[in-house]
């Protein structure tokens, strides 16, 4: 994501919790291309009541903010007999609440800018053993579609439905859940997340009579 909206001539502020050292390498990366270009910014998404400090941060960095890409989420499976509430109540804060106490905080900074969440194809329909995960993600895109309406004509609000682009990193899915993903997908392809970049760059420069509309970048898996 980063590197595409960079190559496209964007300054980004990129926000990271625990992988500091890695969002700060890939800062000084952006910035051997153009001098001040990328600033690494840290946030707890847990954190709710810091999200007006984090937006008055970042405007040290800019006057001005063009858009604002909710991009961060968790997923694992939460099969019912064994899902906890602390696994319910992560899911829902960093993929649902997180998105839209930020975008409280940032949206009187983006009037005349842009949104993109990244929400997933199985917030409308379900995927076996993710119940708690499907439920935060279709609750996002009910979000960026009300808030479309909310916060016209001055900022759009639009989302991204990726596919099968990663897998979870810990292997939580096996071999059979992994198959039966890619059975799904009539395009035969895995996406990349260079896929969604494009999409969300798209979004952002390319888009100003789209609002309150979810892009799905699935290989046709969600027809």
């Amino acid at each position: 994501m980063a590197e595409v909206f960079h190559a496209s001539g964007h300054n980004l502020l990129l926000h990271c919790n625990q992988s500091i050292s890695e969002t700060q390498k890939l800062a000084d990366e952006l910035n051997s291309q153009r001098d001040g270009s990328a600033h690494v910014v840290v946030l707890d998404l847990a954190c709710i009541d810091q999200f007006e400090r984090f937006s008055s941060q970042c405007l040290q960095y800019s006057d001005s903010l063009e858009a604002l890409i909710n991009n961060a989420s968790v997923f694992y499976p939460t099969p019912l007999p064994a899902v906890t509430p602390a696994q319910f109540n992560n899911l829902i804060d960093i993929n649902l609440r997180a998105p839209y106490f930020l975008i409280k905080a940032f949206s009187q900074h983006l009037r005349g800018g842009s949104i993109v969440n990244i929400i997933d194809i199985y917030a409308e329909k379900p995927l076996m053993n993710f119940s708690a995960y499907s439920a935060s993600k279709a609750g996002l895109l009910m979000l960026t579609r009300s808030l479309a309406v909310e916060l016209a004509p001055h900022t759009r609000v639009n989302g991204i439905a990726p596919g099968a682009i990663l897998w979870p990193d810990d292997k939580t899915m096996d071999s059979k859940a992994i198959e039966q993903v890619l059975d799904a997908i009539p395009s035969g392809k895995i996406g990349h997340p260079k896929d969604i970049a494009q999409a969300a760059l798209f979004l952002v420069d390319h888009a100003q009579a789209i609002t309150g509309q979810i892009i799905p970048v699935d290989g046709g898996s969600s027809i």
